[in-house]
């Protein structure tokens, strides 16, 4: 299936995490710590917003460099969940 096919014809399902996602996951950790033992809310905001500067930029870095289409599908999900993330923790 074309779908999970790199540009040689390879098929990949899986991949390492990038940078970027094991950034916003390690920022996630500290922040979900810091909630739990009342950290000033302001340390755990910055924390959230590493966080999803994480996320977002794995997202695009999976749209633009994505080496299938299930990548690339992959990033878009992230980008839209990551922004609805945003909006409902600081902007709602």
């Amino acid at each position: 299936m074309k779908f999970f096919k790199d540009e040689q014809g390879n098929t990949v399902i899986a991949q390492k995490p990038n940078k970027p996602l094991i950034w916003a996951l390690v920022f996630v950790a500290l922040g979900s710590i810091g909630d739990r033992v009342d950290i000033e809310t302001k340390v755990v905001q910055v924390l959230y917003l590493s966080a999803y500067g994480g996320f977002l930029i794995w997202s695009v870095l999976e749209i633009v460099q994505g080496v299938n289409w299930l990548r690339k599908l992959l990033g878009v999900a992230g980008l839209v969940l990551t922004l609805f993330s945003l909006y409902r923790r600081f902007l709602q």
